[in-house]
């Protein structure tokens, strides 16, 4: 019997889970499982700070530019990078302006939103989707040189910490049952707080397998550099710098 077609405007409206949406949204886009794991990470940060308000995480629920505002300044309370705001502002931008063009949705309050506090210069602009592969297939070209760098740029990408924060992670910072990092600087001033990061699963896979074949305890340091030792500020510059050296990034397309 012939499978009859359902337009997507039939199996979407206003109270669609935003995870669903982005999920129908990807039967109309050609996106690699890379490329859609790290917008449904996005999204799934954002429907976690919606429920954080006591709302549920719909399209309709997230269109309000206050909200999106408010979620925003969290981040920058919480010390995410300037270019990981903007990669995940990005994403849910993309997610509505589908929605808009279908007229499912009425506004992008993502579009019309900023992110403030950032002096953008030849080393700030933000890592597209196409440049988060590259760097990808350099981590996978490096490996096989045996550079083992993948999980320190990793982190780095998801969690959206700065140098300092991801050189003091240590095992113990993984909730392992619920696929997050908890990270709390534990100093008493309003730009230090504990901050909850979901991580993805492959990602929490490949933590696992490092701490287990490392025989990592919950107090020692999560990440290593490229001699195996652990990152201090310097050395985590270094791991970058090598990715950056792999691509051929300099001057304006280098990433720091």
């Amino acid at each position: 019997m012939e499978e009859k077609f359902q337009p997507i405007e039939s199996l979407v409206n206003s109270e669609t889970s935003l995870s669903q949406a982005l999920l129908f949204m990807k039967e109309h886009r050609y996106w690699s499982e890379t490329t859609f794991d790290s917008y449904k990470y996005d999204v799934k940060l954002f429907e976690t700070f919606l429920t954080s308000q006591g709302l549920e995480s719909t399209l309709e629920n997230g269109q309000h530019l206050s909200l999106v505002n408010r979620w925003i300044v969290q981040q920058k309370e919480n010390i995410v990078a300037y270019k990981t705001i903007m990669r995940r502002v990005a994403a849910l931008s993309s997610l509505y302006a589908f929605y808009k063009e279908l007229g499912i949705v009425q506004t992008n309050a993502f579009k019309a939103s900023s992110v403030p506090g950032e002096h953008v210069g030849p080393h700030s602009r933000t890592l597209e989707m196409d440049d988060l592969k590259k760097v990808y297939s350099a981590l996978e070209g490096l490996k096989k040189q045996g550079v083992y760098i993948g999980l320190p740029i990793k982190l780095l990408l998801f969690t959206g910490l700065r140098n300092q924060a991801i050189t003091k992670l240590k095992v113990g910072n993984i909730n392992w049952e619920e696929g997050l990092i908890i990270y709390n600087q534990k100093v008493r001033n309003s730009k230090n707080k504990m901050q909850v990061l979901p991580l993805p699963p492959l990602l929490m896979q490949e933590l696992r397998k490092h701490v287990e074949e490392m025989k990592l305890n919950d107090d020692d340091p999560l990440s290593y550099g490229i001699k195996g030792y652990p990152l201090k500020n310097k050395q985590l510059n270094a791991v970058v710098n090598k990715v950056n050296e792999f691509l051929d990034w300099k001057g304006e397309e280098k990433r720091g």
